[in-house]
């Protein structure tokens, strides 16, 4: 989870919002549950880098 977050923040990083959308997608039902600091931390810099995309990821939970 931890790395496809951070593959997910490096598409944001280089303006690719909607490539870290399509990358994070699938482990975010994983993600949400987890209560592990660091996928929490990874997470809230995409959260940062994605603003209102980030949105996207959450449809449905």
């Amino acid at each position: 989870m931890l790395l496809t977050l951070r593959l997910a923040d490096s598409q944001a990083c280089r303006g690719d919002p909607d490539a870290a959308v399509e990358v994070a997608r699938p482990v975010i039902p994983m993600v949400v549950a987890a209560s592990a600091t660091p996928i929490r931390r990874e997470l809230a810099r995409l959260r940062t880098r994605l603003g209102g995309r980030f949105d996207e990821l959450l449809d449905g939970f």
